[in-house]
């Protein structure tokens, strides 16, 4: 059915510019396109006069999550044939106040720049299902909930225990199968999972070059570790190297792998 008005356009976003647009929406693309004061100077000339810019870009890509993929993605074990950049797409993103002095100096009035945070709150077995089918997941990473005591001095705590199980509800089977909370979108089967905080690691992961930023981050944990001392960041030391020696390396974190089959 035919929109008056509504057109559609094949184009390369990095040299796109159109004329006399009344609205440019862009949300989870900008931050592909290289040299944002550019890119912007482009969008605004493509503008109709009291034509409007609305765009969203990522603000996580300083997310441990995010550095460590990026790092995964350089391992000769995942390169691409014949090469690929794995340069992060957060490189071009601006900080909020940037953008409002860029868009100042393009004209743009009635301006709002600003970071969202948004919180995530997954309440059930069928929310998990949910978010599991819309981001279609290779890789997921949980707590191992039959892990309980850890010698004599801790044993894993509620919410870690309850947090795994539910992931593991979650992605095998009820993500995998269509008969599982069918209103959750169209089935997506994880092909591994990997269980932290363990007793039965697999496979582990070299974080010999890294451990001093752990250590340090667990410090900053002050609703847990509100005494100073540095005993918390000296036990994920002292496991790290636990597990260090299982796997040959100076320090190194262990994971349970489940590998699930579609």
């Amino acid at each position: 059915e035919e929109v008056p008005g509504l057109t559609f356009e094949e184009a390369d976003l990095s040299t796109w510019v159109g004329a006399g647009v009344d609205l440019v929406f862009a949300t989870g693309s900008l931050h592909w396109v290289p040299d944002h004061e550019g890119l912007l100077a482009r969008l605004r000339r493509s503008l109709a006069r009291g034509g409007q810019l609305a765009f969203q870009v990522p603000a996580t890509f300083g997310h441990p999550s995010h550095v460590l993929a990026a790092e995964v993605a350089k391992e000769p074990a995942f390169a691409v044939p014949g090469g690929h950049d794995v340069a992060r797409p957060g490189d071009a993103v601006r900080a909020p106040a940037r953008y409002a002095e860029i868009l100042n100096a393009l004209g743009a009035v009635q301006q709002q720049s600003r970071l969202q945070v948004y919180g995530h709150q997954l309440a059930s077995v069928e929310a998990v299902v949910e978010w599991v089918r819309r981001r279609r997941p290779d890789v997921v990473c949980g707590h191992d909930p039959t892990a309980l005591f850890f010698g004599q001095e801790y044993f894993n705590h509620r919410d870690h225990r309850l947090a795994g199980t539910t992931l593991l509800d979650a992605v095998s089977p009820a993500a995998a199968l269509p008969h599982y909370f069918p209103e959750a979108g169209p089935p997506h089967q994880v092909a591994t999972v990997l269980l932290s905080g363990t007793l039965e690691p697999d496979v582990w992961v070299d974080v010999t070059e890294t451990i001093d930023l752990k250590a340090a981050a667990v410090e900053c944990h002050r609703t847990q570790f509100a005494e100073p001392g540095g005993w918390a960041g000296e036990a994920v030391r002292r496991r790290a190297e636990q597990e260090g020696r299982r796997a040959g390396a100076g320090y190194a974190e262990g994971f349970r792998r489940l590998t699930f089959r579609g």
